[in-house]
């Protein structure tokens, strides 16, 4: 946070007790952009494209000429400093914060018989139980971003919530998979064959308790999680997942301000 431009601040603290910290840059009152990873704190390797993001667009040849002074940017590389540490899905309460937001939370069921802390996907036990939930609660409605990238590490998949502006998402996942073509081919899991990354599957969540979800409902044009293959508790491929993210966000800033 050095750089001219680049604000350090901590929006909170999280349920372990950790400041839950963020950076931004651009103008307050240009068009908003919210980017977050680690919502399950073992997802971690998009932080560090979300990181260096922040440092290219602060720096004095911002990529692709991308003006901050049209733009008001804030990141967060880590939602869930808990899950970070420890490499599990959930916040020291055990709770997973992608299913507690106050958006169809009655309505979700749980893949276990009888949900408890630290199960896969334990909602809490109320709405927005969690301080990690509220401080992104508070940070959508000061921001009132065009669009809100929340980066996760499973699959590849481009994953919109109604309801926003599909032509818009549609456009920005256009752009993500033209920007990917021929880049990167990696190794099928357990085979012997190679893949091409891509970006070429897309869904649309209907009303549950993410974190896209709520952002849709509280009028986000452009709420996206983004899923990406990751490793988890290795290395390897985070110089590929690092510039596939930027390119994600660039593809997402072009975009919206058009």
């Amino acid at each position: 946070a050095r750089l001219p431009g680049l604000t350090y601040a901590e929006e909170g603290t999280a349920s372990d007790g950790q400041p839950l910290a963020s950076l931004s840059l651009g103008q307050p009152g240009q068009p908003a952009f919210l980017f977050t990873n680690g919502i399950h704190g073992w997802e971690w390797e998009a932080g560090y494209g979300l990181l260096h993001l922040a440092e290219l667009l602060a720096g004095p040849q911002p990529p692709e000429g991308l003006d901050p002074q049209r733009f008001h940017l804030k990141v967060v590389p880590q939602l869930n400093p808990f899950g970070y540490d420890h490499d599990t899905r959930q916040n020291a309460n055990g709770v997973d914060l992608n299913r507690n937001f106050p958006c169809a939370w009655e309505d979700f069921v749980s893949s276990q018989d009888i949900s408890v802390p630290w199960d896969f996907d334990y909602k809490g036990p109320a709405p927005a139980s969690e301080v990690e939930t509220r401080i992104v609660q508070r940070l959508i409605a000061e921001m009132q971003p065009r669009c809100l990238l929340d980066f996760h590490t499973a699959h590849y998949i481009f994953c919109k919530a109604a309801p926003g502006d599909q032509a818009l998402m549609d456009a920005i996942h256009a752009d993500i998979k033209e920007r990917w073509r021929d880049r990167y081919v990696i190794g099928r899991p357990y085979a012997t064959t190679y893949e091409q990354v891509g970006m070429e599957a897309s869904t649309t969540y209907a009303p549950a308790p993410h974190l896209v979800c709520y952002a849709a409902a509280q009028g986000v044009t452009a709420p996206i999680l983004i899923e990406m293959s990751g490793n988890r508790t290795k290395t390897q491929g985070l110089v590929m997942v690092t510039d596939t993210t930027i390119e994600i966000c660039l593809a997402a800033l072009h975009q919206c301000l058009r």
